[in-house]
């Protein structure tokens, strides 16, 4: 799975790989439990963080907010079969996992 991380300063932006597993999600493929597990976004950012789902066409379909301390299950069941991304934002953190929903 490639992970990238893009901090944003506030006079631009840039993309680094993900080498530390910063999140992990998984199973993946999944068909309706996926545990997305954050606690090492703590050592990124010291508030919450935004989750965003979103489809293979960019659409949203889902957006919650999440302690970066812990582990989270989240329940896929009711999304259709495909590609979705999970987007998580923090202080000047944006990571993406992509994941497949069988």
């Amino acid at each position: 799975m490639n992970r990238t991380v893009a901090f944003v300063p506030p006079f631009g932006s840039y993309r680094v790989k993900n080498p530390k597993g910063i999140a992990n999600l998984f199973p993946n493929p999944s068909k309706d439990i996926l545990t997305l597990d954050v606690s090492k976004v703590k050592d990124e950012t010291e508030n919450d963080v935004e989750c965003r789902i979103i489809n293979g066409t960019g659409r949203l379909m889902r957006t919650f907010n999440i302690s970066a301390f812990t582990r989270y299950q989240l329940d896929v069941s009711l999304l259709p079969s495909g590609t979705y991304f999970l987007q998580i934002i923090g202080d000047q953190i944006l990571l993406t996992e992509k994941f497949q929903k069988i």
